[in-house]
């Protein structure tokens, strides 16, 4: 609070919304009253979503930066909201939330997006299967002893 002359101000610094209120001033018998009503400001991405493009296996990490840091999102995949358990992780450190997926599968492709409140950011990630590689083809071949055991075989018949 200052005091210039016969003027009194009150600053109030790193305004929140809690700050909203009724402020009074008195002098004597005399009292000024003033009604503050602070706006959150809305929370936007500061950085989005990017899409991806990764092999079975192994794990994804989608990662997005809102303006305020401890805001709480929601990560669905198409229209399903997803829930943190094996499949899914999900991480919030300042403004940086992240959305670890285990074990990712073709099936894993689609649409991922982070939402906070009416923002919403949107990336896709596609999945692809490793090729697995068949052992060669080779024609089957007899052993040495049966090919020998049936021109036995065939000498025996002849000689009766």
């Amino acid at each position: 609070m200052k005091q210039k002359d016969a003027c009194c101000e009150l600053q109030i610094k790193h305004l929140k919304v809690e700050d909203s209120g009724e402020y009074s001033c008195e002098c004597g018998d005399q009292k000024t009253t003033a009604t503050i009503n602070v706006n959150a400001l809305s929370v936007t991405f500061k950085h989005k979503l990017e899409s991806q493009e990764d092999e079975e296996g192994g794990s994804v990490t989608l990662h997005c930066e809102l303006s305020k840091p401890g805001v709480p999102v929601e990560w669905t995949k198409g229209t399903q909201v997803l829930k943190s358990g094996e499949k899914y992780q999900m991480k919030q450190k300042e403004s940086v939330s992240e959305l670890l997926i285990s074990k990712v599968a073709p099936e894993d492709s689609g649409d991922y997006s982070c939402v906070c409140g009416d923002q919403k950011t949107t990336a896709s990630l596609k999945i692809k299967a490793l090729k697995h590689s068949a052992p060669p083809v080779t024609p089957k071949q007899e052993e040495p002893q049966k090919e020998k055991a049936k021109k036995e075989e065939g000498r025996e018949g002849q000689g009766e």
